[in-house]
């Protein structure tokens, strides 16, 4: 056997590994997603939080119920990366109020800022036809103000 094809060999067994993990990561990753319930219909990542020695980056997740009449639940999550790399949850935070109107979220941006996370949440009661936007100001997972938008 030629040098250059011992060279090969040897990079494939080196590789093989790998390639295994990186398809079983894949497979358990496509797995997870088959998993995930009808009723969460919207996940988003943005900014980046800090709390003590904690960092990470937010999750925003919407929750839809209802055929004739949709209604949306709002969840805030607080994602953390590990010293190994593994992601957790620090907190999870629903905006209960926001359940309470029993309307449908439309859509929701976003705005960072030195004092925390600041955002605008577009909604649309289908009973009434109802649209209204409002503020959430968000200072830790236990502290944030909601309110209809003064815009």
């Amino acid at each position: 056997m030629s040098t250059f094809l011992k060279i090969l060999f040897a990079a494939a067994l080196l590789l093989m590994p790998h390639m295994i993990t990186s398809a079983h990561a894949q497979d358990a990753a496509e797995a997870e997603v088959k998993k995930l319930p009808i009723y969460i219909e919207d996940v988003r990542v943005f900014g980046r939080w800090t709390i003590d020695d904690n960092t990470g980056v937010y999750r925003g997740i919407i929750v839809r119920s209802g055929t004739d009449t949709v209604t949306a639940r709002f969840f805030l999550q607080w994602l953390m990366a590990g010293a190994d790399g593994t992601q957790s949850i620090h907190s999870t935070t629903e905006i209960k109020e926001l359940s309470e109107l029993k309307t449908n979220i439309v859509d929701y941006r976003i705005e960072m800022d030195a004092d925390g996370l600041a955002m605008f949440i577009d909604t649309l009661n289908i009973a009434t036809d109802d649209d209204t936007t409002f503020e959430l100001f968000i200072n830790s997972p236990e502290d944030y103000e909601f309110s209809p938008s003064t815009n």
